[in-house]
Protein backbone atom coordinates (compact mmCIF):
# COMPACT_ATOMS: atom_id res chain seq x y z
CA UNK A 1 0.00 0.00 0.00
CA UNK A 2 1.07 3.61 -1.06
CA UNK A 3 1.40 6.08 1.65
CA UNK A 4 1.28 10.06 0.49
CA UNK A 5 4.32 12.17 1.72
CA UNK A 6 4.33 15.92 1.85
CA UNK A 7 8.12 17.21 0.95
CA UNK A 8 8.78 20.66 1.32
CA UNK A 9 12.38 21.73 -0.72
CA UNK A 10 13.65 25.02 -0.93
CA UNK A 11 14.14 25.97 -4.84
CA UNK A 12 16.12 28.80 -6.49
CA UNK A 13 13.68 30.60 -8.79
CA UNK A 14 14.13 33.50 -10.92
CA UNK A 15 11.30 36.59 -9.70
CA UNK A 16 9.10 37.01 -12.37
CA UNK A 17 9.18 40.88 -12.01
CA UNK A 18 12.12 41.45 -10.63
CA UNK A 19 14.38 39.20 -12.58
CA UNK A 20 16.23 38.39 -9.51
CA UNK A 21 17.11 34.73 -8.20
CA UNK A 22 15.78 34.18 -4.98
CA UNK A 23 14.90 30.97 -2.80
CA UNK A 24 11.51 29.85 -2.14
CA UNK A 25 9.88 26.99 -0.42
CA UNK A 26 7.50 24.83 -1.96
CA UNK A 27 5.48 21.75 -1.34
CA UNK A 28 4.68 18.32 -3.02
CA UNK A 29 2.54 15.44 -2.52
CA UNK A 30 4.67 12.37 -3.31
CA UNK A 31 3.04 9.11 -3.32
CA UNK A 32 5.45 6.69 -1.90
CA UNK A 33 6.14 3.51 0.29
CA UNK A 34 9.03 5.25 2.66
CA UNK A 35 10.34 8.41 3.24
CA UNK A 36 13.15 7.45 1.43
CA UNK A 37 11.71 7.11 -1.57
CA UNK A 38 9.75 10.08 -1.23
CA UNK A 39 13.13 12.03 -0.78
CA UNK A 40 14.60 10.47 -4.04
CA UNK A 41 11.12 10.42 -6.22
CA UNK A 42 11.13 14.29 -4.77
CA UNK A 43 14.57 14.56 -6.14
CA UNK A 44 14.43 13.21 -9.52
CA UNK A 45 11.62 15.31 -9.39
CA UNK A 46 12.96 18.37 -9.22
CA UNK A 47 16.47 17.35 -11.02
CA UNK A 48 14.51 17.59 -14.24
CA UNK A 49 14.20 21.77 -14.43
CA UNK A 50 14.26 23.10 -10.53
CA UNK A 51 18.22 23.66 -10.75
CA UNK A 52 19.95 24.54 -7.30
CA UNK A 53 17.51 23.12 -4.79
CA UNK A 54 17.28 21.35 -1.33
CA UNK A 55 14.34 19.40 0.64
CA UNK A 56 13.65 21.04 3.84
CA UNK A 57 11.02 18.53 5.46
CA UNK A 58 9.00 15.11 4.83
CA UNK A 59 6.15 14.53 7.03
CA UNK A 60 3.03 11.68 6.51
CA UNK A 61 0.34 13.73 4.37
CA UNK A 62 -2.94 13.22 6.31
CA UNK A 63 -4.58 12.34 2.89
CA UNK A 64 -6.01 9.33 2.59
CA UNK A 65 -7.36 9.69 -0.89
CA UNK A 66 -6.55 11.77 -4.23
CA UNK A 67 -8.54 12.90 -6.34
CA UNK A 68 -6.19 14.31 -9.17
CA UNK A 69 -7.80 16.21 -12.43
CA UNK A 70 -5.77 19.15 -14.44
CA UNK A 71 -6.20 21.32 -12.43
CA UNK A 72 -3.50 22.97 -10.86
CA UNK A 73 -4.86 23.82 -6.76
CA UNK A 74 -4.96 21.38 -4.23
CA UNK A 75 -7.87 21.48 -1.44
CA UNK A 76 -8.17 19.21 1.62
CA UNK A 77 -11.58 17.86 2.42
CA UNK A 78 -12.01 17.24 6.02
CA UNK A 79 -15.16 14.35 6.11
CA UNK A 80 -16.94 13.14 9.24
CA UNK A 81 -19.26 9.69 8.38
CA UNK A 82 -21.71 7.72 10.89
CA UNK A 83 -21.77 4.37 10.85
CA UNK A 84 -23.80 1.36 13.14
CA UNK A 85 -22.04 -1.22 14.17
CA UNK A 86 -23.64 -4.59 14.73
CA UNK A 87 -24.20 -3.64 17.97
CA UNK A 88 -26.44 -0.69 16.99
CA UNK A 89 -23.70 2.03 18.08
CA UNK A 90 -23.28 5.34 16.14
CA UNK A 91 -19.36 5.51 15.34
CA UNK A 92 -18.27 8.85 14.17
CA UNK A 93 -14.89 8.32 11.70
CA UNK A 94 -13.30 11.07 9.91
CA UNK A 95 -11.31 11.12 6.28
CA UNK A 96 -8.97 13.36 4.63
CA UNK A 97 -9.87 14.01 0.60
CA UNK A 98 -6.80 15.63 -1.55
CA UNK A 99 -8.49 16.81 -4.29
CA UNK A 100 -7.73 19.19 -7.83
CA UNK A 101 -9.87 22.20 -8.93
CA UNK A 102 -9.98 25.71 -9.97
CA UNK A 103 -12.35 27.38 -7.11
CA UNK A 104 -13.10 26.76 -3.89
CA UNK A 105 -16.75 26.14 -5.33
CA UNK A 106 -15.45 23.42 -7.96
CA UNK A 107 -13.80 21.44 -4.78
CA UNK A 108 -16.91 21.57 -3.22
CA UNK A 109 -19.12 19.71 -6.21
CA UNK A 110 -16.55 16.81 -6.49
CA UNK A 111 -16.27 15.95 -2.97
CA UNK A 112 -20.15 16.29 -2.94
CA UNK A 113 -20.36 13.94 -6.43
CA UNK A 114 -17.13 11.91 -4.44
CA UNK A 115 -19.30 11.16 -1.42
CA UNK A 116 -22.55 11.06 -2.84
CA UNK A 117 -22.80 7.26 -3.33
CA UNK A 118 -21.07 6.70 0.62
CA UNK A 119 -23.13 3.94 2.03
CA UNK A 120 -22.92 6.20 4.97
CA UNK A 121 -24.28 9.69 6.40
CA UNK A 122 -21.15 12.03 5.41
CA UNK A 123 -20.55 15.90 6.60
CA UNK A 124 -18.42 18.05 4.75
CA UNK A 125 -16.45 19.69 8.00
CA UNK A 126 -13.72 21.52 6.34
CA UNK A 127 -12.43 22.41 3.18
CA UNK A 128 -9.38 24.76 2.44
CA UNK A 129 -6.82 25.70 -0.32
CA UNK A 130 -3.17 23.57 0.40
CA UNK A 131 -0.03 24.86 -0.91
CA UNK A 132 1.02 21.86 -2.84
CA UNK A 133 2.25 22.95 -6.49
CA UNK A 134 2.47 19.57 -7.59
CA UNK A 135 1.62 15.64 -7.59
CA UNK A 136 4.80 13.52 -7.68
CA UNK A 137 3.84 9.94 -8.81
Amino acid sequence: MSNYFEVKAKVKRTDERTGKEKRVSEQYLVDALSFTEAESKTTTYLNEGAGDFSIVSIKKSNAEELLKGEEEKYYLAKIEFKEVDEKGKVKTSKTNILLTADSPDQALSKVKDHTSDWMTDNELIALQETSILDFVA
